[in-house]
């Protein structure tokens, strides 16, 4: 059992989910919104910044949002998580992870990471739930178990 107002887990969380809370999207806003009130540790590689950063500028884009309330995301959504790692720690094994499942880098970061983690990546990307079923989860698989 965690101390009291330690962690209970460490998760991998991805952009898309990231995204998807800044932005409100639906129907994934509910569920995320509850991810965030749990008492999880919450990681990433430090790409999820630019990923992020593209998500919103696309949504500014297409005035789904205005640049001021862009702006304000990018604060908020950067309290959300514990800590980034380096990419480059993670990139070799995840350009050996993107050849063998023949997907992009940019997601099999995610994955190499979870798996140093010896923890779950939390992800909407439905390729990514396929490729590697045993780590990639949505967020509602871990908050109801």
């Amino acid at each position: 059992m965690a101390e009291a107002g330690a962690p209970e887990r460490r998760y991998v969380i991805d952009t898309n989910v990231l995204a998807y809370y800044a932005l409100r999207t639906a129907p994934y806003c509910k569920e995320v919104s509850g991810l965030f009130l749990q008492p999880f540790e919450l990681i990433a590689p430090e790409s999820w910044q630019v990923e992020l950063l593209n998500a919103i500028s696309k949504a500014i884009r297409y005035r789904s949002i205005d640049l001021y309330d862009g702006l304000e995301l990018l604060e908020d959504i950067e309290s959300l998580l514990n800590w980034s790692v380096p990419v480059r720690s993670l990139w070799r094994e995840a350009l050996v992870f993107a050849e063998e499942h023949n997907c992009s880098t940019y997601d099999t970061l995610f994955v190499v990471l979870a798996e140093r983690e010896n923890s779950d990546l939390l992800t909407y990307d439905q390729r990514m739930l396929t490729a590697f079923p045993e780590i990639a989860k949505t967020p509602g698989q871990v908050m109801f178990r």
